[in-house]
């Protein structure tokens, strides 16, 4: 029960021997209640009331208002994705979110349950270093200024270490970066048991994608030349998706 009010406490007018009718605004009362409880779930909304002898009560003007909750998923990295490393690094981690009202206030990031951070500003990003060459899970909650609150989906990933060329069994697809750090040229070294169609994408620190295409690669092709002479200086990632996997490096560009 959300509202409960009985005798002088509900009464907006004295009273009478006959039905009630209301005549005048003093006879009306603004009255509030809190579905706070009832957040993000649906509710059914029920008036009772128990008249003295029978009498009447009145409702107008019913208005269901408040704090609609935030909307926020992971972008990166993504369910099932491979991220190679030749040594452990900081990560970028990237949600998506927004609030109806425009009132966001923060996203917070939780690896495998704890909270590792928060970003404040969009593109919502936070740079975490993951201390072993293992699988986790990655979640992001999303608070407006209200205090309202969403859980994304979570997505896993794992970590991997490069261990060869392309840091994989030749059995298995794989790719590496060459030279890197680079200075304008860098080209994605592939390994690949047999023809195969991959999708690429270079993103910057905040995990802004700046390029991505789509080839197919034959299984006599391992080389695909990458131009960043256009790109300042700083740390990059290329991720390339074949078969629903992802495979993240990251890519050093200096001047």
């Amino acid at each position: 029960m959300i509202y409960d009010k009985t005798g002088s406490a509900l009464a907006t007018a004295p009273s009478v021997n006959s039905a009630f009718l209301p005549t005048d605004c003093s006879q009306w009362r603004a009255e509030e209640a809190d579905l706070g409880i009832y957040a993000g779930e649906v509710v059914e909304i029920d008036f009772e009331n128990i008249g003295g002898y029978g009498n009447r009560i009145y409702l107008d003007n019913i208005r269901i208002s408040g704090n609609y909750l935030p909307q926020v998923a992971v972008t990166s990295p993504s369910e099932g994705e491979v991220v190679q490393l030749e040594d452990l690094a900081p990560i970028n981690l990237t949600a998506e979110a927004s609030d109806p009202e425009g009132q966001l206030a923060y996203v917070a990031f939780y690896v495998d349950g704890d909270s590792v951070g928060v970003a404040v500003t969009a593109p919502y990003t936070l740079s975490h270093f993951f201390p072993d060459f293992t699988s986790y899970s990655l979640t992001a909650k999303a608070v407006d200024a209200g205090g309202a609150f969403r859980w994304s989906a979570p997505v896993t990933f794992q970590i991997d270490k490069i261990t060869g060329i392309a840091g994989v069994d030749p059995d298995h697809f794989g790719f590496s970066l060459s030279p890197n750090p680079s200075q304008g040229h860098t080209r994605l070294y592939f390994q690949h048991p047999g023809d195969t169609r991959i999708s690429v994408r270079l993103s910057n620190a905040v995990g802004q994608t700046l390029r991505q295409f789509n080839r197919d690669l034959q299984s006599s092709q391992y080389t695909l030349d990458l131009d960043v002479r256009d790109l300042p200086s700083g740390i990059y990632w290329v991720s390339v998706r074949n078969e629903g996997a992802v495979i993240s490096r990251q890519l050093l560009i200096t001047r």
